[in-house]
Order: C-alpha cells, then structure tokens, then sequence
C-alpha cells in the first residue's frame, strides 16, 4: 500500500511541474506591435520578439460588418506551422464583449502575413492579448 500511494503522490508531483511551466505566460512566444496603433492596443514590448504587430486597424467588409485587419511578422527565424492572434473586444466602458482571432499556416521565417479576425459581438475598443504559434 506504501507504494502506491508513493507513486500516486509522485504522480501528482510531475502533475504540478507541468502545470507550472505550461502555465508560466513568460515561456510562450513573445509579441510586440507598432506604437502607432490607435483604434486597438496590444500588450507586449521590446526588440527580440518572435512576432510583431503593424498596422492595426478596423475596416467595414463589403456587407457592413467589422474586421480587425493588421500585419503580423515572423521574427522567430524560423518557419512555424500554426500561428494565432487573439484579441479580446470591449464596450465603450471597458467592459469585455468577447473575443475573437486569426490564424494562418506556414508562415515563413521572417515571414508576413495580413490577418482579418471577425468580432463575435459589437466592440468600440479591441486589445491584441496573445500571439501563440509553433
């Protein structure tokens, strides 16, 4: 029985290990964007990011409805298969509204690509939260 719950208590060490570094926000990929964007913010800074941001900006599609356009470049050095932009939409008070993204594939090294993300709900600001790929 002693064994058991040794390996049941070690199982929960590895467990917890795990979670701590896939939870750390500092071990993931790391985003900047240009400090001219003023219809959205976006957090990340300094020089030496895997990715970075331009050209922020909301456009009206053919129908009327909103797009969260921008550039994202591939500063990692290398190709990466899968890459994501999350925003998160706010109301005129701040308040959350949702969430939307974009993603592309292979996306070269020192790669462009201009995303459109779709907003899930009406928003007057949007802030760039993440920027995750691999």
């Amino acid at each position: 029985m002693k064994k058991v719950l040794q390996w049941i208590g070690g199982f929960f060490v590895v467990l917890i290990v795990i979670g701590l570094v896939a939870g750390d926000p500092d071990s993931g990929p790391n985003f900047s964007t240009d400090s001219g964007a003023s219809e959205g913010t976006s957090s990340g800074s300094g020089d030496g990011q895997d990715y970075e941001i331009s050209d922020l900006g909301v456009e009206r599609g053919e129908f009327g409805n909103e797009r969260i356009t921008g550039i994202l470049g591939n500063n990692s050095g290398h190709e990466v298969s899968y890459v994501q932009v999350e925003i998160n939409l706010y109301d005129s008070e701040g308040v959350q509204t949702g969430t939307t993204m974009a993603n592309t594939n292979n996306l070269e090294a020192d790669g462009k690509w201009r995303f459109k993300a779709m907003p899930t709900s009406d928003f007057s600001k949007y802030k760039v939260t993440g920027v995750s790929g691999f």
